[in-house]
């Protein structure tokens, strides 16, 4: 499912859209060290924010890779639904 924007980027050079599919198929391929590499790099070209005229965040390829990226982390690491009890020390 292509997403289209103002100026589209992946990794090297700018194109017209952006293919989500094959980007969480990409982001699934990676090891933990190249997920974490390429998420850096796109907050990089993300932040800081640049913001339209109505005081909103202007959504860039960049920023979409970026929430796909930190997307297919959460679901590798998910945060733990019930954590041990703590032992409690008299």
């Amino acid at each position: 499912m292509p997403v289209e924007t103002k100026r589209e980027s992946q990794q090297i050079g700018f194109v017209n859209t952006l293919d989500l599919d094959s980007l969480r198929t990409e982001l699934c391929g990676m090891t933990d060290a190249e997920l974490n590499k390429f998420g850096r790099e796109m907050r990089a070209l993300v932040y800081p924010l640049t913001y339209d005229g109505k005081g909103m965040p202007t959504v860039s390829a960049f920023s979409i890779q970026l929430e796909e990226a930190r997307a297919e982390y959460r679901r590798r690491h998910p945060k733990p639904t019930n954590p041990a009890p703590r032992l409690r020390r008299f």
